[in-house]
């Protein structure tokens, strides 16, 4: 008889613990699906826009044409190549409007003030809008419509002499 009653009560333990396991399993997959669903990581694509995208985006410009330059202050690439970024500046700033991008947690106001062109902030959204995902990056409208991005799984110096040209056909048109 003891044995039987014992029997009984391990059963029943055994039943209570495996509906708690249940439970938790349970919880655990819905925080899991909770934290998906909203999580803040917006997809970025890794193809850079192509010439003749619209951009709607109201970015303050004068001028008919509009050269965005991505960067992060401290990115080598980005330092390797300011030089050329800064010349670009100085041999087109009459006939171009440039708009510095850079994101708000790589913001460094001495290094962004020495390129001489306005820097704005680059949010999540707008690096999306503009298929931004390595730096520098150049990106040249006209009109809001896209001529022209720079794609850095190419040599950049290459992308550099290719927005340069671009800019002297399109501005002798």
């Amino acid at each position: 008889m003891f044995n039987i009653f014992k029997f009984r009560i391990f059963s029943y333990l055994n039943v209570k613990y495996t509906i708690a396991v249940i439970i938790c399993i349970l919880l655990i997959f819905n925080i899991i699906l909770l934290i998906n669903r909203y999580s803040s990581n917006p997809t970025i694509s890794f193809e850079p826009l192509r010439a003749g995208e619209n951009l709607n985006y109201p970015f303050k410009k004068s001028k008919k044409y509009l050269l965005l330059i991505f960067v992060k202050p401290k990115c080598g690439s980005c330092i390797q190549y300011s030089d050329s970024i800064e010349n670009l500046y100085k041999n087109y700033k009459q006939s171009i409007d440039f708009i510095g991008l850079c994101m708000p947690k790589f913001w460094n106001t001495e290094i962004l003030n020495s390129y001489g062109f306005p820097f704005m902030e680059a949010d999540l959204p707008l690096c999306k809008l503009l298929h931004l995902i390595s730096t520098p990056q150049l990106i040249l409208l006209r009109d809001d419509k896209v001529l022209y991005a720079t794609d850095n799984r190419n040599d950049i110096q290459k992308e550099y002499s290719k927005i340069k040209n671009y800019l002297e056909k399109e501005l002798t048109k």
